[in-house]
C-alpha cells in the first residue's frame, strides 16, 4: 500500500472519530487547503464546503475516505493473488477448456503466467503450482494447508461416504499406516495371500487358450480391478470372507459408485462444475436415493457375522491355539483394538465406527491403484525386451530364494528392474491435476509474494514435476526409460522426494504406497513368469478425468510360455 493511501486512511478515520464523538464543534474552524489537490472539474461550491466543513461534512468526508481506504486495501490484497486465467462463461469458468485438453490448457497457462496461477475449474478458483512450488503443498501442510479438507471440498466425500462426517479420512489414514505398511507384524503375511488371489484370477480369466496357447483380452482393466478388489478384500476382511460373492460385489463396485456420485469423471456434468449443485446432487443420491445403502447393508451383515464367528471361536480355544489360527487381516487388528479378547465388542456399534472407514479405504485402495496397474501392464506389453529383462531377473530371484512363501514383499523388493519399471510408469504417466488438493485454512504468502487466500484450494500437476523439469529430476525426462532408476537406492517405487510426488512427500506421503506398489509388481511378475504379452492393435489413451488419470485401453494378447519356462 502506498504512503498516500495510508495517509488517506488514517486522516479519514481520525476525522470520522472526531466528528462522531463530538470533539469538533458544529461551527468547526478546521479548514483544509484542497485547492492544490482538487480536480479542475470539481465545482467551487463543493470545494469551499470541503475546505470549511461542518459536522455533516466531516462525517461524509470520513465515511467516504474510510470506504475508499477499505476498497484500496481490498484491491491491494487482490493484486497479490496469483493471476487468474480469464474465462468468458461465469458458470463453467475454464472447466470446459481444461476438460477438452488438460495438458495443453495447463502448459499454456504456465507459459503465460509463470509457476503460480489461478484457474476456475470444477466451479471454483484453484491455485495451481508448478514444479518449483509444488513441494510447498507438503511443507506447508501443518502451517495452513489441510489435505483432508481439500479432498472433502473438491470430491464431496463428506456427503458421499457419510453425510456430515469428515473424520473417516483421518481414521482411514491411521488404519492404513498401522496395518498396511512394512512395520506391521502382519505385512509379510499378505504376500502369499495376494499371490494366491492373483493366480486364481488369472486362471479364471486366461485359461481358455486357443490352439496357439494364447488368448486376447479386450479390456484388461477389468482384470486389474478384479484382482485388486479380491486382494484387498482378503487383506482387509480375511480370506474366508473375501470368497463371499456379496463382499466381492462391494469391493469391485463401490469405487465406481463413489467416482460417479462425486462427479469425478463427468466432464459435462453440472455436479462437477457447480460446487453447490454438486453437493446438492451428492446429498440427493446419498440421502434420498441412498445408493450407498446396499453396500453398507452387505458390509454390516457379512462382516458382522464374521465378527460374531471369530468371537465365538475365540472362546472355545486356548491362547496357544488362537495364536496358530488367528486371522492375519486388518479386521482382526481393528477388533483387538476394541477389546476383542474380552468379548466386550458390540457388533452394531463397532460396525458403525468402521463401515465408512472401510468404504473409503476400498475406494482409495482400488480405484487409483487399478489405473496405475493398467498403465504398467500396457507399457510392459509394448516391448518384448521389457518382458525379457523382467523375466530374467525373476528367474534369478526365484532360483536364488529358499522362501517357500513365494514372492513376498521382502523377496520382491530385490527385483530392481521391475521396481524401476514401476517407478518410471508412475513418474511418466499422470498428466492431470492432482486428485488430492489442499485447502488454505488461513491466508498464506508464497516466496514470490503472492497470497493464497483462506478457503482456496491449492493443487499441482504431476507431470510438470516429473516430466517438464529436467533440471530437478533427470536427463531426458520426457522419455520413457524403464531402467533409469536401477542402481539408485533412493529412487525406488516407494521412496518419495521433491522430484517424485506421486505419493506425496514427507509426513503426508501416502501410507498405502507400500502395499499398492507391491500389488502392482506382484501382478506383473506373475504374468511375465507365465505369459508373453503383445498389443496387436496398440494402445488407446483417453483424456483423463478432471483429477483422475484415465486407464489405457486396447486388446492385450497373452501367450503362455512353454511349460519348462513357467516360473511361478
Amino acid at each position: 500500500m502506498s504512503s498516500t493511501q495510508k495517509l488517506l486512511g488514517s486522516t479519514s478515520a481520525l476525522t470520522l472519530v472526531l466528528a462522531l464523538t463530538n470533539k469538533v464543534p458544529v461551527d468547526c474552524p478546521v479548514s483544509f487547503d484542497l485547492s492544490a489537490f482538487a480536480p479542475t472539474w470539481l465545482p467551487q461550491s463543493i470545494l469551499a464546503r470541503l475546505q470549511n466543513p461542518d459536522f455533516d461534512a466531516l462525517v461524509a468526508i470520513g465515511s467516504v475516505g474510510g470506504l475508499l481506504t477499505a476498497l484500496a486495501l481490498y484491491l491491494h490484497r487482490r493484486s497479490r493473488f496469483p493471476p487468474l486465467v480469464p474465462y468468458t462463461n461465469p458458470v463453467y469458468g475454464s472447466t470446459r477448456e481444461y476438460a477438452e485438453k488438460p495438458k495443453e490448457f495447463l502448459n499454456a497457462a504456465f507459459d503465460k503466467y509463470g509457476p503460480v496461477f489461478r484457474a476456475n475449474i470444477l466451479g471454483r478458483d484453484q491455485v495451481i503450482l508448478d514444479h518449483d512450488y509444488a513441494q510447498l503443498l507438503f511443507t506447508l501442510l501443518g502451517k495452513g494447508l489441510d489435505h483432508e479438507q481439500g479432498v472433502i471440498d473438491l470430491q464431496y466425500f463428506d456427503v458421499i461416504i457419510k453425510l456430515g462426517s469428515q473424520h473417516h479420512l483421518h481414521d482411514s489414514g491411521k488404519m492404513i499406516l498401522k496395518y498396511l505398511n512394512p512395520a506391521s507384524p502382519s505385512y509379510e503375511t499378505y504376500g502369499p495371500i495376494v499371490q494366491l488371489v492373483y493366480q486364481k484370477a488369472f486362471k479364471e480369466a486366461l485359461e481358455k487358450m486357443n490352439e496357439k496357447n494364447s488368448i486376447d483380452v479386450e479390456d484388461p482393466f477389468d482384470l486389474c480391478k478384479k484382482c485388486l478388489a479380491d486382494a484387498m478384500a482378503s487383506v482387509i476382511v480375511g480370506v474366508d470372507l473375501a470368497n463371499d460373492k456379496d463382499i466381492t460385489w462391494v469391493f469391485i463396485n463401490v469405487s465406481e459408485v463413489v467416482a460417479e456420485m462425486g462427479g469425478l469423471e463427468g466432464h459435462g456434468s453440472l455436479a462437477s462444475i457447480l460446487p453447490f449443485y454438486g453437493r446438492l446432487h451428492a446429498y440427493y443420491v446419498m440421502k434420498v436415493r441412498q445408493v450407498m445403502k446396499p453396500y453398507k447393508t452387505v458390509l454390516r451383515a457379512k462382516v458382522g457375522a464374521e465378527i460374531n464367528r471369530r468371537m465365538a471361536l475365540r472362546q472355545t480355544v486356548t491362547e496357544q491355539q488362537w495364536k496358530e489360527i488367528r486371522p492375519h487381516d486388518v479386521l482382526q487388528g481393528l477388533l483387538e483394538e476394541h477389546g476383542f479378547g474380552s468379548g466386550a465388542i458390540k457388533v452394531d456399534d463397532f460396525m458403525g465406527k468402521i463401515e465408512n472407514m472401510l468404504l473409503f479405504v476400498i475406494f482409495a485402495a482400488i480405484h487409483g491403484t487399478a489405473v496405475a496397474l493398467s498403465w504398467v501392464l500396457y507399457l510392459v506389453a509394448t516391448d518384448s525386451a521389457y518382458q525379457k529383462q523382467i523375466y530374467d531377473e525373476l528367474t534369478d530371484l526365484v532360483n536364488g530364494t529358499d522362501d517357500a512363501s513365494g514372492l513376498t514383499p521382502s523377496v520382491l523388493k530385490s527385483a530392481k528392474y521391475l521396481d524401476s519399471f514401476t517407478r518410471e510408469v508412475l513418474r511418466w504417466r499422470p498428466d492431470c491435476l492432482s486428485p488430492t488438493p489442499r485447502k488454505a485454512m488461513k491466508d498464506l504468502t508464497l516466496p514470490n509474494g503472492y497470497i493464497i487466500p483462506k478457503g482456496m484450494l491449492v493443487t499441482h500437476v504431476f507431470y510438470r514435476t516429473h516430466v517438464n523439469n529436467e533440471k530437478q529430476n533427470c536427463e531426458d525426462s520426457k522419455e520413457f526409460r524403464p531402467w533409469r532408476h536401477v542402481g539408485k537406492p533412493a529412487a525406488t517405487s516407494v521412496n518419495v522426494s521433491n522430484s517424485f510426488l506421486t505419493f506425496g512427500v514427507g509426513k503426508t506421503a501416502c501410507p498405502g504406497r507400500y502395499l499398492a506398489t507391491y500389488e502392482i509388481k506382484l501382478f506383473i511378475a506373475l504374468l511375465v513368469s507365465r505369459y508373453k504379452m503383445s498389443l496387436p492393435k496398440g494402445i488407446t489413451v483417453d483424456q483423463p478425468g478432471f483429477t483422475f488419470q484415465a486407464p489405457p485401453s486396447g486388446t492385450i494378447t497373452f501367450k503362455q510360455r512353454a511349460l519348462e519356462d513357467i516360473l511361478l
